[in-house]
Order: C-alpha cells, then sequence, then structure tokens
C-alpha cells in the first residue's frame, strides 16, 4: 500500500514538534539552572546559588559572572544574535547549546566555570563556539538528515506511530545533549574564534581552552569531548588559525 505524501509529511511535522517541546521540558525540569543576567544583577560579593527547595549548592562570585556576562554581551553582539544564557549545576567541564527559545539557548556548568575563571579569552572561544552552533543551525541540520531516515524506514516496517515516539524523546535529548559532527565542531571552532577576535578578546583563547582541556582530561576521558575531534587536533587547528588572524604588530 502506498503511503500518502501528507501523511508521511505530517509525520515528520509531528515529530519534529514533540521533539523540541520534550527538549523545553527538559530545560524546565533537568539540571538546576540560573539565569546568568539575573545572576549578574546581584548586589552580593559571593553568589549563593540555591535549588528549588532553597537549599545552597553552589557558590560562584559576583565579579566572575559579570566579567562571563561582559563577554557572552560582547560575543552576541558581533554574532547579531543572543540567546538566552544560563549557568547549570555540574561539577565536570562542560558548555551546551540548545535550539529552544527565539534565539536558542547556551548553557555553561558550574565545572567549566571553575576551569576556565577569569580567563576571558577562554570564555570568548567557548561561548563564541556554543553561539556558533546556532547561528550554523547545526541541531536541525542533523536533525533533517536522521529524522526523515529514521521514520522512513518505520514506514517502511508500519512502526511509524512508535518510532516517531522513540524519535521524539531521543532526538528530544539530544537537543539538549548537543553532540555534533566533527565538521560541525571544526566550523563552530573556526567561526567562534573570529567572532572573539572581532569583539577584542585574544585569538589564542580558543588554543588555550584547548590546552586546559588535554591536560585535564586527555583526548576521551571527559564525556563533552567523546564526540568532537579530540583537543590535540583542535590546538592544532585552532593554531593555524590564530596565526593567520592575530594582527600583526
Amino acid at each position: 500500500m502506498r503511503y500518502p505524501r501528507q501523511l508521511f509529511m505530517r509525520s515528520i511535522a509531528m515529530a519534529v514538534a514533540s521533539l523540541f517541546l520534550t527538549a523545553v521540558s527538559q530545560a524546565q525540569t533537568g539540571e538546576q539552572s540560573w539565569l546568568i543576567a539575573d545572576l549578574a544583577k546581584s548586589k552580593s560579593q559571593v553568589i549563593e546559588l540555591k535549588n528549588r527547595s532553597g537549599s545552597v549548592i553552589g557558590k560562584i562570585n559576583s565579579s566572575q559572572v559579570l566579567l562571563i556576562d561582559g563577554v557572552y554581551k560582547g560575543v552576541c553582539a558581533v554574532a547579531e544574535t543572543c540567546p538566552r544564557f544560563y549557568l547549570i549545576e555540574g561539577a565536570t567541564p562542560n558548555a551546551m547549546a540548545a535550539p529552544v527559545g527565539p534565539s536558542g539557548t547556551v548553557m555553561i556548568n558550574l565545572g567549566i566555570a571553575r576551569m576556565i575563571g577569569y580567563d576571558a579569552s577562554q570564555w570568548a572561544a567557548v561561548l563564541g563556539h556554543e553561539i556558533a552552533h546556532l547561528k550554523l543551525d547545526h541541531v536541525t541540520e542533523r536533525m533533517s538528515v536522521s529524522i526523515p531516515m529514521e521514520i522512513g524506514e518505520a514506514i517502511l516496517r508500519g512502526t511509524v506511530g512508535n518510532t516517531a515516539g522513540i524519535l521524539a524523546g531521543q532526538y528530544g535529548r539530544q537537543l539538549i545533549e548537543t553532540k555534533f559532527s566533527r565538521e560541525q565542531e571544526h566550523e563552530s571552532d573556526y567561526l567562534g574564534a573570529i567572532w572573539a577576535l572581532e569583539a577584542g578578546f585574544e585569538v589564542d583563547g580558543a588554543v588555550r581552552l584547548q590546552q586546559s582541556l588535554l591536560k585535564r582530561y586527555g583526548n576521551s576521558s571527559l564525556p563533552w569531548l567523546q564526540s568532537h575531534p579530540t583537543s590535540q587536533e583542535r590546538i592544532d587547528k585552532l593554531q593555524g588559525l590564530a596565526d593567520r588572524l592575530r594582527p600583526e604588530r
């Protein structure tokens, strides 16, 4: 029996809608999160990070929050987009981006805040990288290939309803986990480094970030990096880019 084209397209549309609803739900009910812009308004020297029950689960200096917020706004200005920006809990360094909300969402956790500290150029590199994933529409690019293929296979098996539900959960989680291809990672490294330079930060920040990750975690022990190119590979490419972009003295 032939499957009507309009029903096929409707199935894809419903699956994609479910993905985004799942992602929004997970963003709201997953790790504890705090808007960086709200934290930057704090009058306290040390900001206590509280969970929904009011218990303190972490602390961060307001001076660091102000630096991160300032770097983010600078990178957003040259990128011509400014996603929502959250700090989330988590001891193992991580940063991520997801197409949730009008301009998307960027998240950093406490682990990466402790690792980078007050190095503004490293912050420009990592934040530019995550914004680039959204600007380049990497999540949709990945989904536009994977979802139709998997639903198409389900149609042939006659199990589209069940498969659409499974895909919704699977890709909803990936919208938050943001596992990108190696090519996409290199593209975001490149654009993020250019934005960092245009925003007035040292172009070597991205290199220092990868050197720090390599020293601390090696090439594959950090979950954040398992789907990424190795730190040494990124260091080599970013160093070459930095040498080309560095202003002549």
